[in-house]
């Protein structure tokens, strides 16, 4: 997937182990489906209405099949926050894009301190 994310390699992605018990409360595995589609009033209702959030929800939880290999979790909260906790949760691993520079893993290893870092290799 680095081709599609992170700058084509140049980025970072973090891994993080969370308890299964926040599977379909806070966290949520995507659907990969082509036909999913939500109409603009629809998302607008959604802001007034509750019950009609839950198609606003689900295509929040949608991306097309050409997506599937990523096989990505998402976090959903009910109201925006600049900063999340997921209890329980922990980093464990780092993992540097094939082409990140020298600089940026010399950072990512400053921060990371003591959590494992592998670096990627080719742009799969």
């Amino acid at each position: 997937m680095w081709s599609r994310y992170a700058g084509d390699g140049r980025g970072v992605a973090i891994e993080i182990d969370v308890p299964e018990s926040l599977m379909g409360t806070q966290l949520h595995r995507v659907i990969y489906d082509d036909d999913r589609r939500i109409h603009i009033d629809d998302f607008i209702r959604s802001m007034d209405e509750r019950d009609s959030a839950i198609g606003v929800y689900a295509t929040l939880l949608t991306k097309t099949r050409s997506w599937s290999p990523e096989q990505e979790i998402r976090f959903l909260a009910r109201r925006q926050q600049g900063e999340v906790k997921i209890n329980g949760s922990s980093v464990s691993k780092v993992v540097l894009g094939p082409r990140v520079s020298a600089a940026d893993i010399a950072a990512v290893d400053q921060i990371a301190a003591g959590i494992p870092i592998v670096t990627c290799v080719g742009t799969a």
